[in-house]
């Protein structure tokens, strides 16, 4: 076995391994990212639900978070959508080093005999 097959399935097993952890890391942002903008929005409604111009205070903070979250949502889409890009660039990459690993055992086993 020629050393460009074993490197080609070694990168396949760390590729797989990063986006795991690449999903995994994103997944948990996201979610506290949620948590934090609700423990927020939940905050300002129960300390300005009292007074009339307060209230007009929380429409302002709600908007904020909104636009937040928004903004939050837009970035990671974003960053899934270049990981997802570099993903596809490294399939082929793989397909090629697999193939040309793939001749390389070729080339060796015609060459002994």
């Amino acid at each position: 076995m020629s050393s460009s097959a074993v490197y080609s399935g070694l990168s396949w097993i760390g590729e797989t391994q990063a986006k795991i952890s690449f999903y995994v890391f994103l997944f948990i942002t996201s979610i506290f990212a949620l948590v934090m903008i609700i423990n927020i929005m939940s905050q300002s409604y129960a300390y300005y639900k009292s007074d009339p111009t307060k209230r007009q205070n929380l429409k302002i903070r709600l908007q904020g978070s909104i636009k937040l979250f928004i903004i939050l949502g837009f970035i990671f889409g974003l960053i899934l959508l270049f990981s997802y890009w570099n993903m596809e660039k490294a399939e082929h990459s793989k397909a090629y080093a697999a193939t040309e690993g793939a001749m390389d055992v070729i080339s060796d086993m015609t060459r002994r005999y």
